[in-house]
């Protein structure tokens, strides 16, 4: 065994037993008699408000258990790229702003900060004996929370939850396992109340019917640096709308996104309810740039100016957006919006951008000046 696997576990060990950082307890609370089965509970929740993304929200208390406090909601979208995304539809309607959640986007980013064992199947992956492996996931999740740790789990909802309103999509947290029932209790950022669900009864609620369930394994060594120049670099191609390489006809990211947004308040017919969804997934969004542009003046001393230029452009953003969310929660309660209402929409939209553009510009300057 090599000296870094052993010092991982011994630090397994001592977290599992003990409080960690920022008062958050990861505590276990386990019950094992003969004569009974065996119940843990893990005491970790995910973060709230969960800012629009499932898996920040369930990754920030595991990277608080990791030893790393230091990596905020706002690190974390920022390293993942929430915090530079946007995209929108020609006529303003629903978006999927969480759409880095899943798939490879910010996954294939996390993969180089956290090492997970990772239990993933589709409808489609007819070679795997689903059941066989939702078994193993069991048996190592069970292992996981014996230690303090909880898991991460995919849509942990099943179709009669879905049918009755009580929506888990994406990701949630597992914080216990009763053998007995054989039943997971979870913890989802879009439901208030604890819940059980079966082992065996995942994947079954989305299209693809994925099954995916991640235990944590160690914390990989980062050179925090080329990470975070990595994310400087993801937010310009955020901007240009050219961060993934798949096209959608119907949608515009990045910059020409602001451009789509406001052309479609031309029309009487643009719906509130879409618009103030949009504004507030966005100015939650560039709040968490800001912050995260000042988390990094002291890793880049030699770029400060720069990175304090961009966190006031995003302030200012944020400003802006929270004017324009205001405005649309006005005209969701009246049902449309009036011409004044879309002229001052337009207007919102027109200078969120140049905010934009200049916090882009001035990222762009950061990463010359380092």
């Amino acid at each position: 065994m090599s000296l870094a696997r052993i010092l991982y576990l011994s630090i397994l060990f001592t977290v599992s037993h003990a409080p960690i950082a920022c008062g958050e307890e990861l505590n276990r609370n386990t019950s094992l008699e003969s004569d009974q089965a065996m119940n843990i509970e893990v005491n970790a929740s995910p973060t709230r408000p969960y800012a629009g993304t499932t898996l920040v929200s369930c990754l920030n208390p595991l990277m608080r258990f990791a030893g790393h406090p230091e990596w905020s909601m706002a690190r974390l979208q920022g390293i993942l790229g929430h915090a530079f995304h946007f995209e929108m539809k020609a006529n303003g309607d629903f978006v999927m702003h969480d759409n880095l959640d899943w798939g490879s986007r910010a996954l294939a980013v996390l993969s180089n900060l956290i090492e997970f064992r990772n239990f993933s199947a589709t409808k489609h992956d007819t070679e795997v004996d689903l059941p066989a492996l939702k078994l193993e996931a069991c048996k190592a999740v069970r292992a996981s929370l014996a230690h303090g740790i909880p898991a991460l789990v995919w849509q942990p909802m099943t179709p009669e939850m879905k049918s009755n309103g009580q929506y888990a999509f994406c990701w949630g947290l597992i914080v216990g396992y009763n053998e007995e029932e054989e039943t997971y209790s979870v913890r989802h950022p879009n439901l208030k109340n604890d819940y059980t669900i079966r082992y065996d009864a995942l994947g079954k609620t989305d299209g693809a019917q994925w099954f995916n369930i991640r235990t944590f394994e160690n914390i990989l060594d980062l050179d925090e640096k080329p990470t975070h120049l990595a994310a400087l670099n993801n937010a310009i191609s955020f901007a240009d709308g050219k961060r993934f390489k798949e096209e959608h006809e119907e949608t515009q990211r990045g910059l020409l996104a602001y451009d789509l947004w406001r052309k479609a308040f031309e029309s009487k017919d643009v719906s509130p309810e879409p618009s103030r969804y949009h504004a507030e997934i966005l100015k939650g969004r560039r709040q968490a740039a800001s912050q995260y542009m000042r988390e990094l003046i002291p890793k880049f001393p030699e770029a400060d100016k720069y990175l304090e230029e961009a966190a006031v452009h995003y302030d200012n953003e944020f400003e802006i957006l929270d004017s324009l969310h205001d405005l649309c929660s006005l005209a969701h309660e009246a049902g449309v919006f009036s011409a004044e209402e879309r002229s001052d929409a337009r207007r919102f939209i027109g200078e969120a951008l140049k905010s934009e553009q200049m916090a882009i510009a001035s990222i762009k300057a950061a990463i010359s000046a380092y």
